[in-house]
């Protein structure tokens, strides 16, 4: 795909987006798609223009010391590094605005509401994007993506009594990417 595609599709959705009434507060893209670097340019300069303020940056250090997700999360640095590499100040600032990201170590994983408790305890001060998938696994789901099992256990655990406890200790604050 070239970046003159890539750019009228991002521009493409942001109009969509908008007709259809949605103003857009932030961006990130189909398992980390935007942070390749013939991609990342383009997604970046479509960003901007329609006005996004924040752009995920898949980069989750504490994926990077586990085992299971240790060489995900390494090809993800790389790649972002290589993609930043052909940006400009602007795109540099824009990508720079996102928040830490969290959240590889989640994934397929069977006790995530453990898992998720745990993050919870361990989550660092500052601004934290935590990546899950939760949903309900059902035709239309499997005719458009593999990962499915995994979401409802998500939608468990993040609904969960335990999960809501948690929150309600007031350490805390959940907040939308508009407040980024």
């Amino acid at each position: 795909m070239r970046a003159d595609e890539v750019r009228r599709e991002c521009d493409a959705q942001f109009a969509a987006l908008r007709q259809a009434g949605i103003h857009p507060t932030h961006l990130d893209s189909h398992r980390h798609a935007h942070a390749l670097p013939g991609v990342l340019p383009a997604v970046l300069a479509s960003a901007r223009a329609a006005g996004v303020r924040v752009v995920r940056r898949p980069l989750d250090r504490e994926a990077l010391r586990h085992p299971r997700t240790a060489a995900k999360s390494a090809l993800l640095y790389a790649s972002w590094r290589r993609a930043l590499a052909s940006v400009g100040a602007d795109d540099h600032k824009l990508a720079a605005r996102g928040p830490r990201f969290r959240g590889l170590t989640l994934q397929s994983v069977a006790d995530v509401h453990t898992q998720l408790l745990a993050f919870l305890d361990r989550l660092e001060t500052g601004t934290t994007e935590l990546m899950l998938h939760p949903g309900h696994d059902d035709r239309e789901l499997a005719a458009l993506d593999p990962y499915r099992a995994p979401r409802e256990r998500e939608l468990a655990a993040l609904t969960s009594r335990e999960v809501r406890d948690r929150l309600a200790k007031g350490d805390i604050r959940l907040m939308t990417f508009a407040e980024v």
